[in-house]
């Protein structure tokens, strides 16, 4: 298999990223209904050093699991999990990272919600990866310094019990 380089430049994705993608993952776990029963991930980077970190990563995770959101650290599974479990969610929500970016595995009807500082330093890739596998993708922003690349920020416990709130009238309304 032949895999093309050079699909993203900064915060922007080739058009040939999806298709790519989808090619070498149909390889590494190639049956679609091998997808995990759980459909709402709350991705935790709390097992990873990072340059932008969750100050109150507790709270925010205590209220994600009390609305049904299994937290999970993608980064202690194995490829084939990662690919299984991202593959069966149809909300993922978590701190702005690599992690997150598993919903490359999710379906065209997932929706992701990013939770990440307000340093001028922002890096969308997060869209890009929603625009190119048809998915939908919000944000909840908490205070960092404009000029921060490595920064602690918090997200506001009543902005993610909103973010919440639209995600479980998103999950009803399907």
């Amino acid at each position: 298999m032949v895999v093309p380089t050079n699909l993203r430049t900064g915060g922007r994705l080739h058009s040939l990223f999806a298709s790519a993608t989808r090619g070498w993952v149909n390889r590494v776990l190639p049956d679609e209904s091998d997808g995990s029963p759980v459909a709402r991930l709350f991705v935790s980077r709390a097992l990873t050093r990072s340059e932008r970190n969750l100050g109150n990563r507790a709270v925010i995770e205590q209220l994600a699991r009390a609305a049904g959101f299994e937290i999970v650290h993608p980064e202690t599974l194995s490829p084939q999990d990662q690919i299984a479990l991202f593959r069966g969610a149809r909300q993922v929500v978590g701190e702005y990272g690599s992690g997150l970016h598993g919903t490359i595995f999710g379906s065209g009807s997932l929706h992701c919600c990013a939770l990440r500082g307000t340093s001028h330093w922002l890096g969308f890739i997060q869209s890009s990866l929603a625009g190119a596998f048809g998915q939908s993708v919000s944000y909840v922003f908490g205070h960092a310094e404009a000029h921060a690349v490595t920064y602690d920020f918090e997200v506001e416990p009543e902005n993610f019990r909103l973010a919440l709130r639209c995600l479980e009238l998103e999950l009803l309304s399907h």
